[in-house]
């Protein structure tokens, strides 16, 4: 009777298993849907002709040397390299073509040498604009590398390098030497250009700065970007579950009672905080929910009804994959970080939960409306315990409305 009851137990559940399976199946597609779209930009050729086209953006971390193009939204896809295009935009991003010197010194603290010089040498690289103006800062090829232009000359990197000197981590800051001799201003002094750190938000500060003191126009496209992000969302979720509850005893883990589905209604509020890389595609998520499961006692001799409702926490990350313009799919796994159950038992006996993974796959339109499956791994609730253990786990349809 025992055996018939497990196995009952295992078949019963099994879908639950498979719906796990689906959802990594469909995460899978990852590449075989559009991840990345074409956007509406322009390059510049060899001879200087500017043409509108769309170019697929792959929002770089590190200049790129090479990228894709069509001239419409239903024409061939062109592929150029550096050696084609002197430069190219995508919406506030623009890249140019520049044959520098680049200091090749790895500054990985266990690579460091005793050389204080940079290791020069030509490339021919895209540097990415960050301000455009009298003076102009780039960014590239390396994330960590600037470069500068003064009234169009040709980029020059900005020197900042790490070296060992008697065993000690030092650095050699030429770059606040060149600062201070190419943007030279009566509102800027000496003293402020040697507090200027090896950052992006200094260098830019700076820059902004000898621009607006030449009374100058110029294009901040950090800024430009920064108001096309939306960095943090929040949405309402509400949704339905169905639940599954076993309860073991002994160390056996003989099924003592094996409670029957029940579909129950969720709602939660989720925040989600945009990574800043990889176009927007990486979301940190936190999702509190209000949830409830109600059991009727399957053996007809005891009195174990159930009834748990909590406040869970979840914690999670997330990765979108866009469609078009208007959708895009993506998918999730988080940890339930802390459940708050609420005048919640089993019999007579109180629950209390520990951790659990939760994996979904959705879908978003227009970045507004959202619907997800989600499925929650087994979660006891029983800890407190020692001769009675418990499987709680369930799969949920939610729903969701971006609030702001």
């Amino acid at each position: 009777m025992r055996e018939n009851l497990i196995n009952y137990s295992s078949t019963k559940f099994s879908f639950l298993n498979k719906g796990l399976l689906v959802i990594f199946l469909l995460a899978l597609t990852n590449n075989i849907l559009s991840q990345v779209i074409f956007e509406k930009g322009y390059i510049i050729d060899n001879y200087d002709n500017k043409i509108e086209c769309f170019v697929k953006n792959y929002d770089w971390r590190v200049s790129p040397t090479k990228f894709e193009y069509r001239l419409s939204d239903s024409s061939q896809i062109k592929k150029v390299t550096i050696n084609d295009i002197s430069e190219f935009g995508v919406p506030n991003q623009v890249y140019r073509r520049f044959t520098v010197n680049i200091d090749q010194s790895n500054q990985k603290l266990s690579e460091l040498t005793n050389s204080k010089a940079p290791d020069l040498k030509e490339e021919t690289v895209f540097l990415k604009s960050i301000i455009k103006g009298k003076a102009s800062l780039y960014k590239g090829p390396r994330d960590t590398y600037f470069f500068f232009t003064i009234d169009n000359s040709n980029a020059t990197q900005l020197i900042h390098k790490e070296y060992l000197l008697d065993g000690n981590v030092a650095s050699n800051n030429y770059y606040i030497s060149q600062l201070f001799e190419n943007l030279q201003c009566s509102q800027i002094t000496r003293e402020e250009i040697k507090k200027v750190q090896y950052s992006e938000r200094d260098l830019v500060k700076i820059f902004i700065r000898y621009n607006n003191c030449h009374e100058v126009d110029f294009i901040n496209y950090l800024e430009k970007r920064k108001r096309r992000k939306e960095v943090f969302i929040m949405n309402i979720k509400p949704g339905f579950r169905i639940s599954q509850l076993q309860v073991y005893s002994g160390k056996e883990k003989i099924t003592t009672h094996d409670y029957s589905y029940d579909f129950t209604a969720s709602v939660g509020i989720e925040a989600e905080l945009t990574l800043p890389f990889n176009k927007n595609k990486w979301v940190i998520t936190a999702e509190p929910t209000f949830q409830y499961y109600n059991a009727t006692d399957p053996n007809e001799k005891t009195n174990n009804d159930v009834k748990y409702r909590s406040i869970e926490f979840q914690i999670g990350l997330k990765y979108y994959m866009f469609l078009n313009i208007k959708s895009k799919i993506f998918a999730l796994i988080s940890l339930t970080a802390f459940d708050i159950p609420v005048n919640s038992t089993i019999g007579y006996n109180e629950i209390k939960t520990t951790n659990n993974f939760n994996f979904g796959f959705g879908y978003k339109l227009k970045n507004k409306y959202i619907v997800e499956l989600r499925y929650s791994t087994r979660r006891e609730l029983l800890y407190n315990y020692i001769n009675l253990k418990s499987s709680y786990q369930s799969i949920s349809v939610i729903f969701g409305y971006k609030l702001f």
